[in-house]
């Protein structure tokens, strides 16, 4: 037998207990043994249903899809001093910083009052040289692509340029 203990709330799987055959516990002493924290619940599960089914078992007995769970970790400055899996809704938290979701977001960055992330400086201009780099490309007389084709991929790194600029100008602009 084994234990799964999820969140709740979320519907994010917590912990496995397994009972393993080289155990002398019984079932009893087992889930005496491991009760759920509040605001968890626990679930009764065969032993061999591997991680997959597990997921499987909580996901039917909670109703629940589980959310995100990459987060963003906020100093009190506004940059992301690192990420982590965590379940904010079922107590995860670190003292003295602010858990944002995000997929995306990277140690280094930094989040602005309105919620959106950042990018570093460094990552803009690597950017912004390799749209440098394209259109420069499209320009050598040595390509040999039409006219239009050339016209069309400096087009769209001009468009990139500027986005990348916008992005630059806020990214340094005091908050």
């Amino acid at each position: 037998m084994a234990l799964a203990i999820y969140s709740t709330a979320t519907g994010r799987l917590r912990r496995i207990i397994s009972n393993s055959a080289g155990e002398n516990q019984s079932n009893r002493e087992l889930e005496d043994a491991h009760l759920a924290f509040a605001g968890e619940t626990r679930i009764r599960l065969r032993d061999n249903l591997g991680i997959d089914g597990i997921e499987a078992a909580v996901l039917t007995d909670s109703g629940i899809t589980p959310a995100n769970d990459r987060y963003a970790v906020i100093d009190s400055s506004g940059d992301v001093v690192n990420t982590l899996l965590a379940d904010p809704l079922a107590g995860d938290s670190i003292p003295e910083h602010t858990l944002v979701a995000s997929d995306t977001a990277r140690i280094g960055w930094r989040i602005t009052r309105a919620g959106q992330f950042q990018r570093t400086i460094a990552e803009i201009d690597e950017d912004i040289d390799t749209e440098l780099r394209k259109r420069a490309f499209a320009l050598s007389p040595t390509t040999s692509i039409t006219q239009a084709e050339k016209d069309e991929r400096i087009a769209a790194a001009n468009v990139r340029l500027a986005e990348l600029d916008i992005e630059q100008t806020a990214r340094i602009a005091p908050r």
